[in-house]
């Protein structure tokens, strides 16, 4: 299996969605979502102090949070996030019940300490051991996963429901955002997401992630027409990531003849025709986008030959 840009020759460099063009008209290819073998990418913001109230405060029986990261920090990638996860950095064992919820936002700081985020999807909701120091991770159970947009920030929101206080704090790894990007509260009354109206406190400083994304990329393979000249004619397929418009090295394309199976890596035709060719690009951290698109080939001009009939010309006078 190569990695390729013309069919079978070449290096292509990695949205859910594209088209193909036919002259002007778009045509939209198909998309295939989470496909068997997808591998997740994993974008990690690493944290450089401590802190004992976000993403949650163990200390007390009710507890909620909730930070912005903004689109350039996630490197302007979208597709569907399964899983986060917080670093624990100090703090014996307990276990939490959580709500957590993500939203897109265009908010880049929270303007006040009541200006809560109330609409949100619901992506897990359930215990969560803080057992061990170091990432905790939170496999989504309420979605299969989050559709992020790439070009949106992302709300990640904490309502810690346990309803027990611990004696001592539970350290979690933070580093500074920007002004208010991050608002907590807690006390001893229950939070409800749609119902927030505590008086939160406001700070810069917000948790260390890590997100869990299959990220979503641009795939283009145009219509080819040639007129017949003896040489093999192909696809050219090009795939870039859908947030950053970057070339993605090492996506991989296979080929075939009919949709559903790809098990040529190059698929050319020399001799006059038209010809569907069906892709499946795959690439490390994205989504798998499959699409077809046609070689037509025409027929070479056809040659007319003459041939003199030797008695009547010489009847030609000149």
């Amino acid at each position: 299996m190569k990695s390729i840009t013309r069919i079978g020759k070449g290096v292509i460099g990695a949205v859910v969605s594209f088209a193909l063009f036919i002259g002007c008209l778009p045509i939209t290819a198909i998309p295939v979502l989470a496909a068997e073998g997808d591998t997740p990418a994993t974008i990690t913001l690493s944290g450089t102090t401590n802190n004992s109230y976000v993403p949650t405060r163990t200390q007390s029986r009710y507890a909620v949070s909730e930070q912005i990261y903004t689109a350039a920090e996630l490197g302007n990638a979208g597709g569907a996030i399964s899983s986060i996860a917080f670093n624990k950095t100090s703090g014996s064992n307990t276990t939490r019940n959580w709500r957590v919820y993500l939203a897109d936002t265009d908010k880049t700081s929270f303007s006040s300490n009541t200006d809560w985020i109330k609409t949100a999807t619901l992506c897990y909701e359930g215990s969560v051991a803080l057992n061990t120091n170091g990432w905790i991770t939170i496999n989504f159970n309420k979605t299969t996963s989050f559709e992020h947009a790439a070009d949106k920030n992302l709300a990640v929101i904490v309502i810690d429901y346990t309803n027990s206080a611990t004696g001592s704090a539970r350290n979690f790894s933070v580093y500074a955002g920007s002004s208010n990007q991050c608002i907590y509260a807690y006390g001893s009354s229950q939070y409800t997401l749609n119902n927030l109206n505590a008086n939160g406190t406001r700070m810069a400083n917000k948790p260390a992630i890590q997100i869990s994304i299959l990220k979503n990329m641009t795939v283009t393979a145009p219509d080819v027409t040639v007129d017949w000249d003896g040489e093999a004619h192909g696809l050219t397929v090009t795939a870039t990531d859908a947030g950053s418009g970057a070339t993605i090295s090492g996506a991989t394309v296979m080929y075939g003849t009919s949709a559903g199976t790809y098990d040529q890596s190059s698929l050319e035709y020399t001799d006059a025709g038209t010809y569907d060719i069906y892709y499946q690009v795959k690439a490390s951290g994205y989504a798998t986008v499959t699409g077809s698109a046609n070689v037509v080939i025409n027929e070479a001009p056809s040659e007319t030959t003459y041939t003199w009939n030797t008695d009547v010309l010489s009847t030609i006078r000149i």
